[in-house]
């Protein structure tokens, strides 16, 4: 973006990260916490993370072209930490229903949302989260910041969530596998698709 440097930008943005690191940490000690998981494999489990930080533009629309900014999908993360720094856009589609629900953008509002990595961790107890963009304000370019985790280590199911009613659904993961196997099998079905083709364990007895 400056070609020359900006090292009060590069600053900013650092401490930035640090405050989006602190916050998807908290939300994943959350969810370990609810399902009784060992708080030590917790520890382990936040070292092993890597995060991604992205500066997200969407134009304005042509006269020709429809308001979808970007289609509907779920992302490969174990989390997507989204914040809309200017205008909303971002729709979330609740699990098992037809319909879109708008999250309205706020400076001081950060959107925390399931992908399909923390969907594998938990058996399928968390739901990856389906969402798109939608560029409403044809007069405007909408900026947001995205805030993506990964898990650099094979992941496997905690026992703590397989049981009788929960049997095993997921073999051992590796994050950065799943997401060159996405990218190279071109893979655009939902979630659940990609998860059982990938790692899926098999049904037959």
């Amino acid at each position: 973006m400056w070609p020359q440097g900006n090292d009060r930008f590069c600053e900013i943005m650092k401490e930035y990260g640090k405050l989006m690191a602190e916050l998807d940490r908290l939300a994943k000690r959350m969810a370990f916490d609810s399902y009784g998981v060992d708080k030590n494999r917790c520890d382990s489990f936040l070292e092993s993370n890597d995060y991604l930080l992205r500066f997200l533009k969407y134009r304005k629309p042509e006269k020709d072209e429809g308001n979808l900014g970007l289609h509907a999908h779920s992302d490969l993360t174990l989390l997507s930490l989204l914040h809309q720094l200017n205008f909303g856009g971002l729709e979330i589609k609740p699990k098992g229903k037809d319909y879109w629900i708008e999250v309205g953008a706020s400076l001081s509002s950060v959107v925390i949302m399931a992908g399909d990595a923390l969907k594998m961790w938990s058996n399928g107890r968390v739901h990856s989260c389906e969402h798109r963009v939608v560029v409403k304000n044809a007069e405007r370019t909408r900026y947001s910041m995205g805030f993506f985790s990964f898990n650099g280590k094979t992941m496997e199911v905690p026992e703590e969530l397989v049981d009788e009613q929960n049997p095993l659904r997921y073999k051992p993961f590796d994050n950065y596998d799943y997401l060159r196997f996405c990218d190279t099998s071109k893979i655009k079905d939902p979630a659940e698709v990609r998860l059982e083709t990938y790692c899926g364990v098999s049904k037959a007895t």
